[in-house]
């Protein structure tokens, strides 16, 4: 928890000098950008193992619009909207330790 005394300042310098859009960011950034849609966590999804209700749709959807402008039209966004809001099925297991080790693979 951050000291009441520097809460302030880190506001102020939070928001007037950091760009927390991470949309923004990553559309800006031209390199591989690799993406760990989290199913169980209150702060990205709006109802808990809904994937429809996963920010990180949203966050894919602008950068695949920013990077693949052509393929992103109308037809292109519907499929990919159909498509995140399922889960892939070699990745849906309830075994923790499988999705654990995904997970360090991406950390590695």
């Amino acid at each position: 928890r951050m000291p009441q005394f520097i809460s302030g300042i880190v506001s102020h310098a939070v928001n007037k000098y950091i760009n927390l859009d991470v949309a923004e960011n990553i559309c800006q950034f031209k390199g591989s950008v690799k993406m760990v849609r989290r199913l169980r966590d209150e702060m990205i999804t709006t109802r808990m193992l809904e994937l429809e209700t996963n920010r990180a749709n949203n966050l894919l959807i602008k950068v695949l619009s920013s990077r693949y402008p052509k393929l992103m039209d109308e037809q292109g966004l519907k499929v990919v909207s159909e498509v995140v809001h399922h889960p892939l099925a070699s990745l849906v297991e309830d075994d923790d330790s499988h999705s654990a080790a995904i997970y360090q693979s991406y950390m590695q």
